[in-house]
């Protein structure tokens, strides 16, 4: 957090980690869950904390998938990426159930950037 000039603690700006220049805009999803989006690369960061807490509040109420797959397997990572909020080195996944897509997790702040 930062101090602005009338004393009052402020957020610093979340700069995208892939692209590293333009600023991440919020987006609620709904109540109590944000996620960021960089406008330049599409990339979207979910905080780990904010999320916990949500999947704490609505667990019980989501669906449950039907297959039996493991989960995420672990990616050789092109380009290391770090995290916007805390700055560890995010280690890449692949998602698995049939996507084909990564994400990048945070190890340190529980973050998601996918």
């Amino acid at each position: 957090m930062q101090t602005n000039s009338i004393g009052t603690k402020e957020r610093a700006a979340l700069k995208c980690p892939v692209c590293k220049s333009p600023e991440l805009r919020a987006t609620d999803l709904e109540a109590g869950l944000t996620f960021f989006n960089c406008p330049e690369c599409r990339g979207n960061w979910l905080r780990g904390a904010q999320y916990w807490k949500w999947l704490q509040q609505h667990g019980p109420n989501l669906p449950q998938r039907s297959d039996q797959d493991s989960g995420l397997s672990l990616v050789e990572p092109d380009i290391h990426i770090d995290c916007p909020e805390c700055r560890f080195r995010m280690v890449k996944y692949l998602v698995g159930h049939g996507f084909s897509f990564t994400i990048d997790h945070c190890e340190g702040c529980k973050g998601v950037l996918a």
